[in-house]
């Protein structure tokens, strides 16, 4: 029989409840051994729900745990770093939440301490794994669209009070630390290429008051000389996720969050403005009719976590590495920079 690997999960918001618990639970080569967070009541009735043999309040009782296999790390973003060091000081492969970190400085430490300790480290971008997104990868990858000269990408969400009551996410970055890190991240994975500079204009629309960022739009030019737009705000009463994909022999216009993309060559015509309405709404309409719609992102936490496992098991590349990790986290601080500084940032970091 295969060995199984032992998990200790730390946080017990809403994101474990809903996506990492539901994916682990439902992975036959893993077993949740134990969780901890810092209100004790809640952890507890997590434990009770999910069948978790133990629990408890303090996160060190869980990664200096030797029977503990994999940590996986789901507290706020700022609380990263000194549990990722700790966890890969003690030898621990690790699976972290959205975005690594909030510094830059942070980040490079990260990625130093799990390199030296040589664990695996996984960042949880779910969003990479819808279908669609694959199929888009290969196309761009493969040359349909020629060479990628520019993107456009955008990330528009309501506050996060829609869905958890916590106050942590309401740091100086805000909205670019909450839902802006899985466009960046894809608009670097599906491009291939660093960003080298970064320039933000917004911030908080609020002109001050909110004290925050809650809409910003980031302009990015990439190593490959391709450059990028990425609009992302809190403010706009929608959710959008899209990413546009400019090419010399072609365009891709991905609606990531209706699992749906059109490729466009050559003049377009209202003949085809109606075949991509068309597709859209079949392709909406499918995954309404077997209840997979409103799960959404929900459904790609279990083969994300099932290739990292895969990962580890086969000592391979993990599907979202710590480098990857880093790469988003400057991008989100360098346009943090530009937002105060007014100026262009360029991202010249070394680790």
């Amino acid at each position: 029989m295969e060995e199984l690997i032992n998990v200790g999960v730390i946080g017990a918001g809403a994101i474990v409840r809903r996506g990492h618990l539901s994916a682990l639970k439902d992975l036959p080569e893993v077993e949740v051994k134990a969780i901890a967070d810092v209100n004790e009541d809640l952890v507890k009735n997590i434990a009770r729900e999910f069948q978790i043999p133990n629990y408890f309040s303090d996160p060190l009782k869980i990664i200096e745990d030797p029977s503990i296999d994999l940590i996986d790390i789901c507290t706020p973003s700022n609380t990263h770093c000194d549990l990722i060091k700790h966890a890969a000081r003690q030898g621990k492969n690790i699976l972290v939440e959205k975005p690594l970190t909030t510094t830059i400085e942070d980040a490079l430490e990260i990625q130093r301490t799990v390199v030296k300790a040589g664990v695996k480290l996984n960042v949880v971008q779910n969003w990479r794994y819808f279908p669609v997104v694959f199929q888009v990868k290969e196309r761009i990858d493969k040359g349909y669209l020629g060479k990628i000269v520019g993107m456009q990408g955008t990330a528009l969400t309501n506050f996060p009070a829609g869905w958890t009551r916590n106050k942590w996410l309401y740091h100086e970055g805000a909205a670019l630390f909450d839902f802006a890190p899985h466009l960046i991240d894809l608009m670097l994975w599906l491009n291939g290429s660093d960003v080298k500079t970064v320039y933000a204009v917004g911030g908080d629309i609020s002109g001050g008051n909110m004290g925050f960022v809650n809409h910003t739009q980031i302009i990015m030019e990439y190593a490959s000389g391709a450059t990028a737009t990425a609009i992302i705000s809190w403010v706009t009463e929608c959710f959008t996720f899209t990413v546009d994909v400019y090419g010399t022999g072609g365009n891709i216009a991905l609606d990531v969050r209706n699992a749906h993309y059109y490729e466009m060559h050559g003049v377009q015509t209202p003949l085809d403005d109606i075949r991509k309405a068309a597709g859209k709404t079949m392709r909406v309409a499918k995954d309404v009719l077997n209840k997979n719609y409103f799960k959404g992102s929900l459904l790609y936490f279990k083969p994300l976590i099932k290739d990292f496992i895969t990962s580890i098991k086969e000592n391979t590349e993990e599907p979202v590495p710590v480098r990857h990790g880093v790469m988003v986290t400057a991008v989100l601080c360098g346009a943090m920079e530009s937002l105060k500084t007014k100026k262009h940032i360029e991202l010249n970091f070394s680790n």
